[in-house]
């Protein structure tokens, strides 16, 4: 890209702000809209499935992403600011409800979600609305959760520590480093 600015030399403009965020902008969201409609002729034929999550930003806002898997692909889809909002069972049954119509009830046989209650009663509601759907609990959720509870255990606990410190004098010191990875090859 440098090589390819220096061919070209002096008197070359750059975009405006205004072409960036208006004309520019316009053109990538016609893109990645082309690029999404390739996708639903696959939720068409295979189905898909419904992935939400919660999260601050790190303005303290609180986000809710929902993404499409389907056919080892995933898509980002939507992401809902859900700050001031009360993120009751309620309100995240509407918003659930809400991306399966935009999206197409037929298209959606599963709907994962994390592990939390609020997330498990709008799941059951979702699954007594639409008889077809799944609710089900995300797996890596259950995993860190159990993950947590073993490593409160005083033995363990004790173990990471030192694992912590180890893996900390390694990286701060180069030539320990070098040898550790010249013997595991990595």
């Amino acid at each position: 890209m440098i090589e390819t600015i220096s061919e070209v030399g002096k008197g070359v403009e750059s975009p405006t702000s205004y072409e960036i965020y208006n004309k520019y902008l316009d053109l990538e969201v016609e893109d990645m809209k082309a690029y999404v409609s390739t996708f639903e002729r696959i939720w068409d034929e295979y189905s898909c499935t419904l992935m939400c999550d919660g999260w601050r930003s790190i303005t303290q806002r609180s986000m809710i992403n929902f993404l499409i898997y389907c056919k080892a692909r995933t898509i980002f889809w939507k992401s809902v600011d859900a700050s001031g909002k009360v993120k009751n069972a309620e309100y995240l049954f509407q918003l659930m409800d809400n991306m399966v119509e935009e999206i197409g009830e037929r298209r959606i046989v599963q709907v994962i979600t994390d592990n939390a209650t609020t997330f498990k009663l709008a799941g059951q509601k979702l699954m007594e609305k639409r008889e077809h759907l799944y609710w089900v609990p995300c797996s890596a959720h259950y995993i860190d959760l159990m993950l947590e509870d073993i490593c409160e255990d005083p033995m363990v606990e004790n173990v990471v520590n030192n694992a912590r410190f180890i893996t900390t004098f390694i990286y701060n010191h180069n030539n320990i480093l070098d040898t550790m990875r010249t013997h595991t090859h990595g």
